[in-house]
């Protein structure tokens, strides 16, 4: 059986480090804590993380996550991120509740009363402004592209790394000719022109497909279709998705016109979802740790009720490309 040496050899940390993970211990930063117990999976090692005293007294810590309706089917990332929240929570004997807000009628019925803080993200800008004008409680954000005008903390990843990695792998192996596929808004346009920058820098072309808003399936699947069929004779070998919910779809209009995934063309997707797992080959994706935001907008609430008068930070997760040393 495992042992927290072994642990601490496959992390690439000490001993003492591992068991201070496993205490919750908040000196600890997320970025190792996350490999530890991502080594302590994979070894399959038990543990119960222990509460501190300030979390486990009487007076317990109690959160609260707004979201929007986003959450009656959620996409996968976003699971990860609740997912995270809940898991800190747990560790850390915190109270932990999800309250949706369909409209911004529904902030009357926002329950603030008896929680501590609350963590809000995946909403709207209309929410936002009345959730920031009504709510007197700590707040921190989560997730989202980092917004100046936000007056709390915020948690999220570095949107701004995803394209350069995606960008120096395909340098890497050779890639001069690259297809980049997205919707046209803010935080994906941030990744495609990442990724041209480095494939333009390094003396490359980049195709670049942004599907506009309030557009047809039909017209998507026409844009793309032409888009893709162009492939061929402007010799691309390499195509960036910027998310993997696209990335699926992608896959089947590739197959569509005779054009193999792995084979004649290498695709690079972005958050390392599951459902990538029903493609074959499956892509590389950008991780972006979601479920490790969530749990750092946890760690960040509980420094934040003790640091009130701290000036608001902005905590970015780096993304990285499983699987790539």
């Amino acid at each position: 059986m495992a042992n927290v040496r072994d642990i601490a050899r496959k992390a690439d940390c000490s001993a003492a480090t591992v068991s201070l993970v496993f205490q919750g211990n908040r000196r600890i930063s997320e970025a190792t804590a996350t490999r530890v117990r991502a080594a302590a999976r994979k070894l399959g090692y038990k543990y119960a993380p222990k509460l501190s005293l300030k979390s486990a007294n009487s007076k317990q810590r109690r959160f609260l996550l707004v979201t929007s309706a986003l959450t009656d089917n959620p996409a996968p990332v976003y699971s990860a991120v609740i997912d995270g929240i809940a898991d800190a929570s747990r560790e850390l004997g915190i109270g932990f509740s999800l309250h949706q807000l369909k409209s911004p009628d529904c902030l009357t019925t926002l329950p603030a009363i008896g929680y501590d803080a609350i963590i809000y993200g995946m909403t709207d800008l209309v929410i936002e402004k009345i959730l920031i004008e009504r709510v007197k409680i700590p707040i921190v954000k989560v997730m989202s592209v980092p917004d100046i005008h936000w007056p709390y903390d915020h948690v999220t990843y570095n949107n701004s790394m995803i394209g350069r990695i995606a960008g120096n792998y395909f340098i890497k192996h050779g890639h001069r000719r690259v297809a980049l596929a997205g919707h046209d808004n803010a935080m994906e346009n941030e990744r495609v022109n990442g990724v041209r920058e480095i494939i333009e820098k390094n003396g490359g072309q980049a195709e670049t497909l942004l599907w506009p808003a309030n557009v047809s399936g039909q017209e998507i699947n026409n844009l793309t279709s032409a888009f893709l069929a162009a492939f061929r004779k402007n010799k691309v070998t390499a195509l960036f998705s910027t998310g993997d919910s696209y990335t699926v779809y992608i896959y089947q209009m590739l197959l569509h016109q005779g054009i193999r995934p792995g084979k004649d063309i290498e695709v690079v997707s972005c958050n390392n979802e599951d459902i990538l797992e029903q493609l074959h080959p499956r892509p590389l994706s950008v991780d972006i740790h979601a479920r490790s935001v969530g749990r750092m907008a946890v760690r960040q609430l509980l420094w934040r009720l003790e640091n009130p008068k701290e000036p608001a930070v902005t905590l970015q997760m780096s993304p990285s490309l499983p699987g790539i040393n």
